[in-house]
């Protein structure tokens, strides 16, 4: 299972309505993409003013390293994508494999 983690510093303006705009379109797309496992997204209410903070968090999950990469090409993957962007000003990700025990 790969697992794969993102994390934003959004804008201050319009930061709550953006954050849950994208935590609105990113779950949707589990009904559109087939091959995501789980996709799960959480907004923070702590992360203020403080620049090492993060607004938004994305933890998700595929089968394999293929899947993950057709993700990221998606269209429906990629129009969330573009909308993040815009207000976005800080972004950090951690893909990695969940081995079983």
């Amino acid at each position: 299972m790969i697992k794969h983690i993102v994390m934003w510093k959004l804008r201050k303006e319009n930061s709550l309505e953006n954050a849950t705009k994208i935590k609105k379109d990113l779950e949707s797309l589990k009904s559109k993409i087939k091959f995501i496992r789980e996709i799960k997204v959480e907004i923070s209410e702590h992360s203020g003013s403080d620049e090492n903070g993060f607004d938004v968090i994305l933890f998700s999950s595929f089968d394999n390293c293929s899947d993950l990469e057709s993700y990221q090409i998606n269209p429906e993957h990629v129009k969330v994508k573009n909308f993040i962007k815009t207000c976005a000003v800080k972004r950090a990700f951690i893909d990695y494999e969940e081995k079983s025990l």
